[in-house]
């Protein structure tokens, strides 16, 4: 069996590395990328502020600075 790799099946499918079909096709891949990078950059940030927001000493501190407080 004969195998491929991935720049042979972009060049055939996709077109040659330089067309205006492939250049298309890679600009989009590295926005599909960093879209993807910076959705689950954020998804860990929110887990981060969810666990900050459960531990005692940051309740403590957001009472501290309640506009009800002062």
């Amino acid at each position: 069996m004969k195998t491929y790799t991935i720049e042979e099946i972009a060049d055939k499918y996709i077109g040659k590395q330089g067309t205006a079909k492939r250049d298309a096709f890679e600009e989009e891949l590295q926005r599909d990328v960093m879209a993807q990078a910076i959705k689950k950059n954020q998804e860990k940030r929110h887990l981060a502020q969810m666990l900050n927001a459960k531990s005692p000493a940051s309740s403590l501190f957001s009472a501290a600075l309640s506009p009800e407080r002062a």
